[in-house]
């Protein structure tokens, strides 16, 4: 069923009858044509692999809890899972964020699945949030840091999660940028950033 893009079908049991529920009807064609033409190029779904692919195939993204509950494993088997299908081998997946990050389709799937223009939409909304996000905090508390920046984006705290911290605090202190890095010094990871004079939009007493 999840093969052909239909809804998943429902089981319920007690001592003694099982009943199973098979839903027809309308079926997402996109992941039917997917599935078949990757099996035919030699790929193999597992069970779990079709459930998340129909799962993101109508939504945004999904953390490793609730892709525990959704597949009936444990947490820390489902975490094996979700990273093993966002390696490099099976590229069915791509993970964002930290240890406790979220889920998405890989970008090539993501596009044969969604088009184009919905995956270019949903990476917009991460590319217009973040700096809202870095300008509130810094209007709120005076300046942000490399590790703030971080914890603020749920990117964890590995060497790759500080180098894009890093790039993004660097971009937005650009000569287009809303911040600058503070006078009082401080060096990469130390650095903290402030906003550009004229740049704040929240009223001191």
């Amino acid at each position: 069923m999840l093969s052909f893009g239909r809804e998943m079908p429902e089981y319920a049991a007690d001592e003694h009858v099982v009943s199973l529920t098979l839903y027809g009807g309308a079926y997402n064609e996109k992941v039917a044509r997917y599935v078949g033409r990757r099996s035919k190029e030699g790929s193999q779904f597992e069970i779990v692999d079709l459930i998340l692919l129909n799962y993101l195939a109508t939504r945004d993204s999904i953390s490793d809890l609730d892709a525990s509950r959704l597949c009936q494993r444990e947490p820390d088997e489902m975490k094996r899972i979700l990273d093993d299908l966002s390696s490099p081998a099976k590229k069915l997946l791509e993970k964002r964020g930290g240890r406790r990050g979220t889920y998405h389709l890989d970008r090539g799937v993501a596009v044969e699945l969604l088009g184009k223009a919905r995956y270019s939409q949903l990476r917009d909304i991460e590319t217009v949030r973040f700096p809202e996000m870095i300008r509130r905090f810094v209007e709120l508390h005076g300046s942000i840091s490399n590790k703030e920046c971080r914890e603020l984006m749920k990117l964890g705290d590995s060497n790759a999660a500080q180098v894009k911290a890093s790039q993004i605090l660097a971009e937005l202190s650009g000569p287009n940028g809303f911040l600058v890095p503070d006078p009082k010094g401080g060096k990469y990871k130390s650095r903290r950033y402030v906003l550009r004079d004229g740049m704040s939009s929240t009223k001191k007493n």
